[in-house]
């Protein structure tokens, strides 16, 4: 199940010319920390733009349909789990959404997926040096 959220995902965020990729390295332990370290920091050349909004800042059109989304999805899961893809422990494991936002195991970057074709959101490495920014992956 948690392998076709992934795929899934895949197919609606990151760019068309990186997909098979990234489905090939998602689909082997070893090879699935490569992807590990574009968590920290260069992810965002893998994301389709079209889809990709700073957190903090979305357009409001864009906030509004995220809102309208996430109440919806509280509605039917109740106990709000989504998948990570992290490095270490919490890597493909299900959590509330408000851990995977603010848990310190997944500060080293990590793509939470809320609705593998609708919404996610993906952390890129925080620390107390350098104020990241986090990213709001929605496909209306």
């Amino acid at each position: 199940m948690r392998e076709i959220e992934e795929e899934v995902f895949v197919k609606t965020f990151i760019s068309r010319d990186r997909r098979e990729r990234w489905l090939t390295f998602l689909s082997d332990k070893k090879s699935r920390s490569k992807l590990f370290r574009k968590l920290s920091h260069s992810l965002l050349t893998d994301l389709d733009p079209r889809f990709v909004y700073y957190k903090d800042n979305p357009p409001p059109e864009i906030a509004l349909q995220v809102q309208r989304t996430l109440n919806e999805w509280k509605k039917t899961n109740p106990k709000q789990l989504c998948h990570v893809i992290a490095h270490g422990e919490m890597d493909k494991q299900e959590m509330s959404l408000k851990n995977a936002e603010t848990g310190y195991e997944l500060s080293f970057g990590a793509i939470i997926i809320v609705i593998p074709d609708k919404l996610a959101y993906y952390h890129t490495e925080r620390s107390n040096l350098s104020m990241q920014p986090f990213y709001i992956l929605f496909h209306p």
